[in-house]
C-alpha cells in the first residue's frame, strides 16, 4: 500500500492545493487515459493515474466511485 504523499515524491509532482491531506492510503492504483476503462475496471477507492487534465476526469471519477 503506497500513500498519497509518496505518490507526489515518486513522480515529482507539484501540489496545488495548499493544506491537501497527504497522509491518505492508497490501497489500490487504476491507471487509465480512457475513462471508459475507468468507468468498466476501476474498482471505487482506488487513486487514479491518467495524463488527461479536463473536467471529464472529474466528472468519471464521481460516477464511477
Amino acid at each position: 500500500m503506497i500513500v498519497l504523499k509518496d505518490v507526489l515524491a515518486l513522480l515529482n509532482g507539484e501540489l496545488l492545493t495548499p493544506g491537501s491531506i497527504l497522509e491518505i492510503a492508497c490501497p489500490k492504483v487504476f491507471a487509465s487515459d480512457l475513462m471508459s476503462d475507468v468507468l468498466t475496471s476501476a474498482e471505487p477507492g482506488s487513486l487514479l493515474l491518467t495524463g488527461l487534465a479536463n473536467s471529464h476526469v472529474v466528472c468519471t471519477c464521481s460516477v464511477a466511485d
